[in-house]
């Protein structure tokens, strides 16, 4: 499993993911608007640039709003996430080199509240798991997203 780790510090969720391919081409499959799809939603509007307009429709309705905050290719992105019926919080991520195969990603939502962490841990994991798909060039089938993340969930619950 490419889950290195995660933690939750207050209303910060971090998560560590080795990505099995290089830095470049984990930066491709977080910023190309035709393979976000595969792992995170539906572009609707994708203005990649600080202080752009990132927004994504998550299916059912849930389009995500968020502003470009930080881009430093091929390495960060950080941006804010409004999602519907939630206060606006932050999503970064990092992308450093492992080896020339390898990048580690680290994300981080901050501000996320209270309730919204256990969730937005399992939902993360679930979408990395589809972004780690895309990049190896295939797709994992939609209608397994709810699986994957109930297992997550149970995965990742403290004991």
């Amino acid at each position: 499993m490419p889950l290195s780790s995660w933690n939750r510090h207050g209303s910060t969720l971090t998560i560590v993911w080795g990505v099995t391919h290089d830095r470049d081409r984990a930066w491709r499959g977080l910023t190309d608007p035709s393979l976000v799809p595969r792992w995170l939603g539906e572009p609707l509007g994708w203005d990649l640039a600080v202080g752009g307009r990132v927004d994504v429709d998550h299916g059912s309705g849930a389009v995500s709003r968020s502003e470009v905050l930080r881009l430093e290719p091929p390495a960060l992105l950080e941006m804010t996430w409004d999602f519907p019926d939630e206060p606006r919080s932050r999503v970064r991520v990092d992308l450093v080199h492992d080896d020339p195969a390898r990048t580690c990603l680290t994300l981080e939502h901050v501000a996320l509240r209270d309730d919204l962490v256990d969730d937005y841990r399992a939902g993360w994991m679930t979408h990395l798991s589809y972004f780690e798909a895309a990049l190896d060039g295939t797709s994992l089938p939609r209608q397994q997203f709810w699986n994957l993340h109930a297992s997550f969930a149970a995965l990742s619950r403290p004991h």
